[in-house]
C-alpha cells in the first residue's frame, strides 16, 4: 500500500527532498529523450482513513528523511559522502 501526505508535490521537488536527505550535492540529470510522464503527484488519503483510520502525522520532508535513513540502515549502506569519510578515517567504507 502506498501512503502519502495528501499534499501535491512536483516530482522534481520530491527528488530534491530525497537528495537533501542523502546530503547529495551532485548534478541531477533528466533524460529529455523520454516523455515527461507525471509531473506532480497527490495521494488521496480518504480511503486509508476510512479503511483503517490512517491520518498523516509526519511532514513530507521528515517522512522522506526517515525513509532514507531506514533504507540505509536496513540495507547496511551509507551515503557516498559517509563512505568517503570512513575511508579517510580508516573505517569500513561499506557502512
Amino acid at each position: 500500500m502506498n501512503l502519502g501526505s495528501g499534499e501535491e508535490i512536483k516530482i522534481k521537488d520530491l527528488l530534491s527532498l530525497i537528495a537533501e536527505a542523502l546530503d547529495y550535492e551532485g548534478q541531477i540529470l533528466w533524460d529529455t529523450s523520454k516523455p515527461d510522464g507525471q509531473l506532480a503527484r497527490t495521494l488521496c488519503m480518504a480511503k486509508a482513513k476510512d479503511e483503517f483510520g490512517f491520518e498523516v502525522h509526519v511532514e513530507l520532508r521528515d517522512g522522506v528523511r526517515r525513509a532514507v535513513e531506514c533504507y540505509l540502515r536496513e540495507t547496511g549502506r551509507a551515503c557516498s559522502y559517509q563512505r568517503a569519510s570512513a575511508m579517510e578515517s580508516g573505517g569500513d567504507p561499506r557502512t
